[in-house]
């Protein structure tokens, strides 16, 4: 399974963490996984029960133990889509420290121990299938949103984390988390939500939300008079099931 050139868009756009995504599966399982990032000088490969090398040196995930030491990151997804934004932002409220884009290049971070968790949905099968076996292989856990290990069957989420501990608080954070535990949330509208202008759409959300209101969104709390967790799913359903 091969991605060409995973981050399209930031290839284009001149920026540095595109790359390229090789998956070898036996019997629908990735056993050997390489992340290339060629503007970094930067390889990642993972190798089933073998440990996974950056340019031919080991490396590992990092050893934190708790959610609220951690660095996570996302993709563009979260100025996209009001309902991930709401998952992720209870992820925010928990961790350290948080940024946004990075395609295949922030799985490597993590794989290296840079970063701890990363979020993203609406993947296809050559989006992520060459993660598996390199994050794996540095001892970090990779699996759906549903804690189901990912398979070319998955529906397109993914949660990678440092390690099982982490992983465990993520999956555990209380809900209403819609990303995770909202059940009716499916793959199929959220790819209808999935568009070209994401980076129209990220400029449009940054100007709209200076600096400061990204910062206090990590302190936002859920009134259930205005709002409903998973909304989009639901009330929201008719408008944008006339849109697409």
């Amino acid at each position: 399974v091969i991605d060409p050139i995973d981050g399209t868009r930031s290839f284009v756009a001149g920026h540095k963490d595109f790359g390229t995504l090789i998956s070898l599966l036996y019997k629908k399982k990735p056993v050997l996984g390489i992340i290339n990032c060629p503007a970094h000088n930067e390889r990642w490969i993972g190798v089933e029960n073998q440990i996974t090398t950056l340019n031919g040196k080991n490396i590992k995930t990092s050893s934190k133990k708790s959610i609220e030491d951690c660095y996570a990151i996302t993709t563009g997804l979260y100025f996209e889509d009001e309902t991930f934004r709401n998952g992720f932002d209870n992820i925010i409220k928990k961790s350290k420290y948080y940024i946004f884009g990075g395609d295949c290049y922030m799985y490597g971070m993590l794989s290296s121990g840079l970063v701890d968790i990363v979020v993203e949905d609406t993947l296809k099968a050559h989006d992520y299938m060459a993660l598996v076996p390199v994050i794996q292989g540095a001892g970090g856990v990779i699996t759906d949103k549903y804690n189901n290990p990912i398979t070319l069957d998955s529906d397109g989420s993914v949660l990678a984390t440092a390690n099982s501990l982490i992983h465990k608080q993520v999956i555990n954070i209380p809900t209403p988390f819609p990303i995770f535990f909202f059940p009716n949330l499916t793959t199929k509208k959220l790819n209808s939500r999935k568009s070209d202008r994401s980076f129209w759409l990220v400029d449009q959300y940054r100007e709209n939300h200076p600096p400061d209101a990204l910062q206090s969104s990590s302190k936002r709390t859920h009134d259930p008079k205005k709002e409903k967790w998973g909304g989009y799913a639901h009330e929201k359903t008719g408008e944008n099931e006339s849109k697409t």
